[in-house]
């Protein structure tokens, strides 16, 4: 026997962004937030942006990373997102929790017998009193295993271990 189905779909509002803000930003400045983020309250000049919750999720973690590249390991972004009683207009507000900037009081270098440790940091991006990064962290192991691994330590393992101290 055959049977038929229907959808029946009704779309809704299809809500242009009104704005976009930044609270609590203090490290950054809301341009540079801005710079780094695709939701948007228009396209150009001309066209309108429309909310769309996945790009306002992936800004979220852009606006977060922007933070940690510049030592604020611990920011916290939260989005804030209201619409107008029509449904026709969003507007969109970033809180963020920008935690402390982390500084660097101390590189130590352990388990190294062929190189000696002023040796493996000549190309370190991380010094004393320097801000603290992953990425900077991750540069610097790339550069220990790469010297080893130049000299035949094929296996040669590099872990980076952060203490933080009060």
């Amino acid at each position: 026997s055959l049977g038929k189905v229907t959808y029946l779909i009704e779309e809704g509002a299809k809500p242009k962004i009104e704005y976009v803000q930044f609270k609590k930003n203090n490290a950054l400045t809301d341009r540079q937030l801005a710079g780094t983020i695709s939701t948007k309250s228009r396209k150009l000049f001309f066209w309108p942006a429309y909310y769309v919750q996945e790009k306002v999720d992936k800004d979220v973690l852009k606006l977060q990373e922007v933070y940690q590249k510049r030592s604020y390991l611990d920011v916290k972004v939260e989005p804030q997102v209201t619409f107008s009683q029509d449904q026709k207009k969003a507007y969109v507000v970033f809180r963020v929790t920008e935690g402390p900037s982390y500084t660097v009081d101390s590189v130590n270098i352990s388990g190294n017998r062929f190189f000696d440790g002023s040796a493996l940091r000549e190309e370190f991006k991380l010094s004393e009193n320097s801000l603290y990064t992953n990425e900077r962290a991750d540069f610097d192991a790339k550069k220990i295993r790469s010297k080893y691994q130049s000299q035949g330590y094929v296996d040669v393992q590099v872990n980076t271990k952060r203490t933080f101290l009060d």
